[in-house]
């Protein structure tokens, strides 16, 4: 497999990470644990002290002017710390992956004991957190920044999923997002992604 030719900076403010997987080595015979080790050596320079997350590159516009997907800044997502293997697994081609400093990044839950001694502390929870569930012997308060109102993930609110994956920035999302990385498969999806990142600002750095 190789590497597409471009390193930037997007935005004035971004970097921007271009691989460009070759149509006879792409998508069927590209193996993730193969374009991990790209990424995270030759792209990120070892540096995953990071939240990672995998999405469809048709969001690129809203996550260059916002930094996060959600319509609200501050809205949860799915993301996994310290490792990209299973970001890679979400989106088609194209994707991206984002790139979110580790210390900016909160976990999308918090749990307290259900007692008087804590009733202020979960009045202000309760204002902080966009929903909240009892354990089933109301002992304790799950508190999460999905909202109850979120079909598409509700059901995972207060499971163990939310526990590995569930994360929210709570202020400055964009200084947050470290590096976009897009990934492209076959040369026309390539020079579909360059047409797209004409629109923008992008300042090439050097050649990978």
């Amino acid at each position: 497999m190789e590497l597409s030719h471009l390193s930037a900076i997007i935005e004035g403010e971004i970097p921007l990470f271009l691989i460009g997987l070759e149509p006879e080595n792409s998508t069927e015979n590209i193996t993730n644990n193969r374009l991990e080790n790209i990424i995270i050596k030759e792209i990120l320079k070892n540096d995953i002290y990071n939240v990672f997350r995998g999405t469809d590159f048709s969001r690129l516009t809203y996550v260059i002017n916002h930094g996060v997907e959600g319509e609200n800044p501050t809205d949860a997502f799915w993301a996994i710390p310290f490792s990209i293997d299973k970001a890679l697994e979400y989106g088609g081609y194209p994707k991206m992956l984002l790139c979110y400093d580790f210390e900016q990044c909160q976990r999308s839950y918090e749990r307290i004991k259900n007692t008087d001694e804590n009733a202020v502390q979960i009045s202000k929870l309760k204002n902080t957190y966009k929903s909240f569930l009892y354990s089933k012997d109301n002992k304790e308060i799950w508190f999460s920044m999905f909202g109850d109102n979120d079909e598409r993930n509700y059901n995972r609110i207060g499971t163990p999923y939310e526990m590995s994956y569930g994360y929210y920035i709570p202020k400055n999302q964009k200084k947050a997002l470290k590096y976009i990385v897009a990934i492209a498969s076959g040369k026309d999806w390539i020079n579909q992604l360059m047409l797209e990142f004409s629109k923008y600002d992008v300042k090439i750095q050097s050649q990978i």
